[in-house]
């Protein structure tokens, strides 16, 4: 990122949406007025600054699908207006980290492990209403009815 980004004083909102990002550039945490920053699908994208505790105004924080994400740095906890953090196949929500962050968070609703649960056990019951279906019209094929 550019960094003549951090003379956007006003930004509100940031997109960085599967970009291939292997670290967040630090020019972000310089856009105070943040309340939220979308990180979803950097796959690559290992760790979060320090500086991202900076960020005071931010509602939402979009770590979804960040695989090598490990771990969010304290300084997150410092993010006392922040709302949700989407982290749906994210790599911390696979440690106990996940945890002790809802405990420090209470008012921050974390998506992690358990949406990613509910949304394979939703696929597979999905699936097995399908198999059914194709059962029951195989079936009703196979008779004749005549009146």
């Amino acid at each position: 990122l550019p960094p003549e980004l951090a003379q956007l004083k006003a930004l509100t909102s940031l997109d960085l949406q599967q970009n291939a990002l292997g670290e967040l550039p630090a020019v972000v945490c310089r856009l105070t007025s943040l309340t939220s920053l979308d990180l979803k699908g950097n796959s690559e994208l290992a760790s979060l600054p320090a500086c991202i505790g900076d960020l005071a105004a931010l509602e939402f924080l979009g770590l979804a699908f960040t695989f090598e994400l490990r771990a969010l740095p304290p300084e997150v906890t410092k993010l006392t207006r922040l709302k949700e953090i989407s982290a749906l196949e994210s790599g911390f929500v696979k440690t106990s980290q996940l945890e002790a962050l809802r405990a420090a968070m209470p008012t921050t609703r974390i998506t992690g492990r358990e949406e990613g649960q509910l949304l394979d056990q939703m696929q597979k019951m999905e699936a097995e209403g399908d198999r059914i279906q194709k059962e029951e019209d195989a079936a009703r094929r196979k008779r004749l009815r005549v009146r």
